[in-house]
C-alpha cells in the first residue's frame, strides 16, 4: 500500500435500515440496546465528553469518548490505539438520515494514517464491521426490543489456525469445514450440519479463510459467526451464535465447549507432553 494510498483510507459502509431513526439511535447510544447486537457488555454514558465501553469479557475492552452526541443524528468517538508502543488517536462517525419506517445509517472509522504502523488494526476494523453492522440489521428489522441470548465457545490454543479450523469443522463435530469458502460470496445462501443434527442455515455476510459469518433462517433467525484467527502470537478460536426470545438450542454451549477443548486444548496437551 503506497503513503497516498493510506493518506485517506478509512472503513467507511453506509446501509439502509427498514427501522426508525429513533430505533437506529437507541442501538447506537443505549447501553442496553447496543449489547443486543455488538458487545456482550456496554456502558455509555450519553453526552459529549462521556465514556464508551464496548467489552467481549476476557478479550476485547474498548473504551472510548464521545466527541459529539446529538441525538438521532450524529455520534463520534475517539480513542487511542496502540501498536507496539507507538499510538494514535482513531474516531468511530455514526451519522443517521431518514424519516417513517427507513433510516440511512453511514459509519466511518479513520485516523489511521500514512504510514504501516497501523496496517493490522486498519485490516481487523475493515474485516469486522460488515459483520458487526449485519448484526446489527438483524436486531433492528428482526427482533428489535428482544434481549438477545449469546452461546460463545472460545479458546486460546497453539494450534495452527488451518489445523484447528479441519479439527472443529468435521462431520462429527461442527460440520463447517465441508464448507466452499473460496466460493461463496455475500449474499450466498448456506447450509451445513453437525454431527448431533444440528443444522445451520442462512445467508452469508462474510466467507474467508478461517472466518465465516451471517444471518440465520434457522434458530429463530439468530447470528452465527465462526473465527479462527492469530492473535498475541496464538490462535484464537471463536464460536458464536445470538438468538432472540427462545432460549439457544439445548446443550449447545456445552457441545461447542467440550468440542473446543477436546479437539483443540486437550489435544494440543497431549502433543506437547
Amino acid at each position: 500500500m503506497s503513503n497516498d494510498d493510506r493518506a485517506s483510507r478509512q472503513f467507511e459502509q453506509t446501509l439502509s435500515l427498514a427501522a426508525p431513526r429513533e430505533a437506529v439511535w437507541r442501538a447506537l447510544a443505549e447501553s442496553g440496546e447496543v449489547a443486543r447486537w455488538f458487545a456482550p457488555e456496554v456502558e455509555i454514558e450519553p453526552r459529549v465528553g462521556g465514556t464508551v465501553r464496548w467489552e467481549w469479557p476476557g478479550h476485547f475492552d474498548w473504551r472510548q469518548t464521545i466527541e459529539v452526541f446529538e441525538p438521532g443524528r450524529h455520534l463520534r468517538t475517539r480513542y487511542e490505539a496502540w501498536s507496539g508502543d507507538v499510538s494514535r488517536p482513531l474516531f468511530v462517525d455514526w451519522q443517521l438520515e431518514g424519516e417513517g419506517g427507513t433510516t440511512t445509517l453511514r459509519v466511518v472509522h479513520s485516523g489511521f494514517g500514512d504510514d504501516s504502523t497501523f496496517d493490522q488494526e486498519y485490516h481487523d476494523i475493515s474485516n469486522g464491521w460488515p459483520v458487526e453492522l449485519a448484526s446489527l440489521r438483524v436486531y433492528l428489522e428482526r427482533h428489535r426490543g428482544t434481549p438477545r441470548q449469546i452461546t460463545w465457545a472460545r479458546a486460546m490454543v497453539d494450534v495452527d489456525a488451518g489445523e484447528a479450523w479441519q479439527r472443529l469443522g468435521a462431520a462429527d463435530a461442527l460440520g463447517f469445514a465441508a464448507l466452499p469458502l473460496r466460493e461463496l460470496e455475500p449474499g450466498a445462501p448456506f447450509a451445513f450440519a453437525s454431527g448431533d443434527g444440528e443444522r445451520f442455515a442462512g445467508t452469508v455476510v462474510k466467507a474467508a479463510e478461517y472466518e465465516f459469518a451471517g444471518p440465520l433462517e434457522t434458530h429463530d433467525h439468530g447470528f452465527l459467526r465462526l473465527w479462527l484467527g492469530g492473535h498475541e502470537g496464538r490462535t484464537m478460536v471463536w464460536l458464536w451464535l445470538a438468538t432472540y426470545g427462545a432460549a439457544p438450542p439445548a446443550g449447545l454451549q456445552d457441545r461447542w465447549d467440550a468440542m473446543v477443548r477436546e479437539r483443540l486444548v486437550e489435544a494440543q496437551r497431549d502433543v506437547t507432553s
